[in-house]
This record gives structure tokens, sequence and C-alpha cells, in this order.
């Protein structure tokens, strides 16, 4: 270390000595050629990779912008998304609120006649016949015609069909024929009408053909 010290200490005082020994002129050009340095060091180590920094920066702020809002729409589709499933769920949980009751095709035909039993008797209908007609699926849910005969006066088979319509399950009158009984009571009248519920498809839809046969020949 000593050493050291002492070689550092004869560099500087030949340093001094050559300074001591320049003219003006040669100061101001050895200053002037020691600032030129200084310079381009601060603009190669310094300056430079700042401003590079800076338009690297600049560059990527719209790829930035870019991407968040594609991550913004992103997130907004999927918030739709998750509002129309929930809006979905509640339609359908709604809807199977007002399904037929019944674990199979047989059951809720049976529940279905039971119902339209009551509203007869309610408005004072009388039913003549009444039998399941062979159900229909519809993807997940299943037809369920009742085909019904039914005689009373106008008001109340207004009233009866009124009460279909609107029941709490979700009832359907696809079919109707309206005849007069006697020319001379014009508001005695008999009328056929299918009437549809709906309930959910049985899970094994995949039955067997002969299976589909005997159910087929006791719905008709």
């Amino acid at each position: 270390m000593r050493g050291i010290f002492t070689g550092l200490q004869q560099a500087k005082g030949l340093l001094e000595k050559f300074w001591k020994q320049r003219g003006v002129r040669e100061k101001c050009l050895i200053g002037g050629a020691i600032g030129t340095a200084a310079v381009l060091m601060l603009n190669y180590f310094i300056i430079e990779p700042f401003v590079k920094d800076q338009q690297r920066i600049q560059n990527e702020i719209p790829i930035q912008r870019q991407v968040l809002a594609k991550y913004s729409r992103m997130a907004a589709a999927r918030q739709h998304m998750e509002g129309r499933l929930e809006e979905l769920t509640r339609m359908r949980e709604a809807l199977h609120q007002r399904l037929l009751e019944g674990n199979t095709p047989a059951l809720a035909a049976a529940g279905l006649q039971d119902m339209l039993q009551k509203m007869a008797n309610e408005h004072k209908v009388v039913v003549r016949v009444m039998r399941v007609v062979q159900p229909r699926p519809l993807e997940m849910y299943m037809g369920i015609p009742v085909l019904i005969e039914v005689q009373t006066r106008i008001p109340g088979l207004t009233a009866f069909l009124y009460s279909i319509e609107n029941n709490q399950r979700l009832l359907r009158v696809g079919k109707l024929e309206i005849r007069v009984i006697d020319l001379r009571k014009p508001l005695d009248i008999r009328a056929t009408l299918m009437v549809e519920g709906f309930s959910l498809a049985p899970r094994n839809k995949a039955a067997p053909v002969a299976q589909h046969r005997r159910q087929r020949a006791v719905f008709n």
C-alpha cells in the first residue's frame, strides 16, 4: 500500500510539473481536449442510453395501451356473458317451476288429466272424453298432449280456456273444434281440444324400439 501511495504522489508531482511547464495556449488546448473528451463520454455513457430508454418507453406505451384495452374488452365481455348466463339460469329455473310434475311421461300425463278435470268442475264443464296422446320429444323436454272432449255452454268454455292459458303450469291449447249440439240452443256446445303440458325428458333417451312401441300403444 505504501508503494502505491508513493507512486501516486510521484505521478501527481509529474503532472503538476508538466502543467507548469506548459504555456497558456497549450493549457487552453489541453483543457479543451479534456472537456471535449468529458462531453463525449457523458454523451456516450449517460445521455444516449437515457434517450434510447425514453424512446423505447414511448414506443411501448401504445402497445401497453392496446393490451390494456384488449383485457378491458375481454373483462367486459366476460362480465356480460356471466350476466347473460345468470339471466338464462333464472329463466330456466322459472320455466322448470311451470313444468308438469312426474318423473315419467305417464305420471306427468296423469297429473295433467287431474288438473283439467278440476278446472272443468270449477267452470261446470262436462268432460265426456279425456285421453292421453303419444308424448312428443322436444330436446330436453317432453310435450304431454291430452285430447279432451267437453260439453258446456259458451261462457263455461270461455272460462275453461282462460284457466288453461293462464294456469300456473305451462299449458298450451293446440287444437280446438267447437260445434253446436242443438240449433235451438246455440249456447249449448260441444268442444274438442288438445291441451299440451310439458315436462323434463327422461334421462335415458336411448330406449329400445320395443319399449317405445309398447309405450305408444299404451298412450293410444
